[in-house]
């Protein structure tokens, strides 16, 4: 079995942009595009301030020397982390009001009524009775609201039992 000979790279190629929304600028970049619009003299000052930088930062390719060029974000890229930010400050508000909600829901008090929500169910009802057991509070229920079973229907309001 003979082995092939593989030889690797010295140098790494041009690669493409890491995102569409960054992109690497180099002092002489910056400088062209400077003379085409505002971006450019942001991008222009950027580099020249990261030029001044006494201490370089290596690049992840091991090469000795190499400098990390600064990465400037995009219009598109700003608006990105705007919404995002927008996105995370929205569900935190929803989960903030949904904690509230239920820690201000009060249970209802016995020997007055309740009108029956979606979802509700007569032993949900019943459970959140005080000082009596379920199925005794169910039972009471449907006796003192003249039920003919245990169904009931969001809208209707219920008696509930003293304690």
């Amino acid at each position: 079995m003979s082995a092939l000979p593989i030889t690797l790279p010295t140098a790494p190629a041009e690669s493409a942009p890491i995102s569409r929304h960054l992109r690497v600028v180099t002092e002489a970049d910056a400088a062209r595009a400077a003379a085409d619009d505002e971006a450019g003299r942001r991008a222009l000052v950027a580099a020249l301030r990261w030029a001044s930088r006494s201490a370089p930062r290596p690049v992840a390719s091991g090469r000795s020397g190499a400098v990390q060029p600064p990465l400037v974000l995009t219009a598109r890229g700003r608006a990105a982390v705007r919404v995002l930010v927008g996105l995370a400050a929205s569900v935190l508000a929803i989960l903030a009001g949904v904690a509230i909600g239920l820690v201000l829901r009060a249970a209802p008090v016995a020997g007055e009524s309740v009108v029956v929500g979606s979802g509700d169910t007569l032993w949900s009802i019943a459970a959140a009775v005080p000082g009596t057991d379920v199925r005794d509070a169910v039972a009471q229920i449907v006796e003192l609201n003249g039920l003919a079973g245990a169904q009931i229907h969001p809208g209707q309001v219920l008696v509930l039992p003293a304690p």
